[in-house]
């Protein structure tokens, strides 16, 4: 299931930083932090290395929201950080992260409780 996530993120990160469907912003940047929360660590790390540095087009007012994105990932991976922790901070983050990019309440509420239905069953 860890390998089919982590596809499905990349993904979702691809076609929200190349736009071949011709998606609007709003929607493909909650596509691109949820196939940024389901990929595995060392694939959000290089994510965020080529994201950080705007190496692709489309989404490039991303970085400093992927800085709380990987920040809240390393915390709840390196720390041993509660199961009922993690399933508060990593969707806290998904709607702060959301609400941050100029997505309004709502969507940014949708896209975190989505967040949390896929980390109910990731057990680390």
């Amino acid at each position: 299931m860890g390998l089919f996530r982590s596809l499905l993120g990349i993904a979702l990160v691809m076609v929200a930083w190349f736009n071949p469907l011709g998606i609007d912003l709003y929607l493909r940047i909650l596509m691109f932090i949820l196939g940024f929360d389901m990929m595995s660590i060392v694939l959000k790390v290089g994510i965020f290395v080529i994201g950080f540095f705007g190496v692709f087009p489309g989404i490039t007012n991303l970085g400093f929201t992927l800085l709380i994105l990987m920040a809240v990932e390393i915390i709840t991976t390196l720390l041993i950080v509660g199961l009922i922790a993690r399933m508060i901070l990593k969707p806290l983050a998904v709607f702060v992260v959301a609400f941050l990019a100029g997505i309004s309440l709502q969507p940014s509420l949708i896209v975190s409780a989505i967040d949390l239905i896929l980390n109910l069953d990731v057990k680390k």
